[in-house]
């Protein structure tokens, strides 16, 4: 069913990467989602979502869990790039845009 998937499925690779990162910390201090999402003054359930990829935190709270999690927030964004975006984010560089035009005028 197409909702379902929309549902379980993460955001993008960004989100899963991030995801599984703040999960596997998570896991290796031998915390739950409630006491993590405690410490990271942020509701569970958003927590929950982030985890499994399907939440989309602010900056400030990426450094809320990262700050719970006594971790770099840097950590939990390591080489996560545009690539990694969903299809419908298509940022780009001015190196890309120059590259662009020139292709255009050639």
């Amino acid at each position: 069913h197409p909702y379902i998937q929309s549902v379980t499925r993460p955001r993008s690779p960004a989100s899963a990467q991030l995801g599984r990162r703040v999960r596997s910390l998570r896991e290796q201090q031998g915390a739950s989602q409630s006491a993590l999402a405690n410490r990271a003054d942020m509701d569970p359930t958003h927590l929950a979502k982030i985890e499994r990829g399907q939440g989309n935190p602010t900056l400030h709270l990426l450094v809320q869990i990262a700050t719970a999690l006594n971790t770099p927030v840097e950590y939990l964004v390591r080489e996560i790039s545009a690539a990694d975006l969903p299809d419908t984010s298509r940022p780009y560089s001015e190196e890309d845009l120059r590259r662009s035009l020139r292709a255009d005028g050639e």
